[in-house]
């Protein structure tokens, strides 16, 4: 997946965001871990994602609760799950 760079200077993969909240939305009320969330959104890279895909998978959940997405975790620490709201 390419980075985009907006005239900001912030960084972000669009796709990255379609396929999170589409998991998301899959998933529904079971929610998705972070190997799920790392999973769907890097499988099919050829180069395997980036060096940390959990730093990748936590700022692009961010950005999506500062666009408005009500993306929370059931349950806090390691085993929690991702839901969207």
């Amino acid at each position: 997946m390419q980075a985009v760079t907006t005239p900001g200077g912030c960084r972000y993969v669009p796709r990255l965001r379609g396929r999170i909240v589409a998991m998301l939305k899959f998933m529904g009320p079971a929610g998705a871990d972070m190997a799920q969330l790392v999973e769907i959104a890097y499988g099919d890279d050829p180069d395997g994602g980036p060096l940390d895909p959990h730093d990748a998978i936590s700022a692009t959940l961010c950005r999506l609760r500062r666009e408005g997405h009500a993306i929370t975790r059931n349950r806090h620490g390691r085993r929690g799950r991702f839901v969207l709201s």
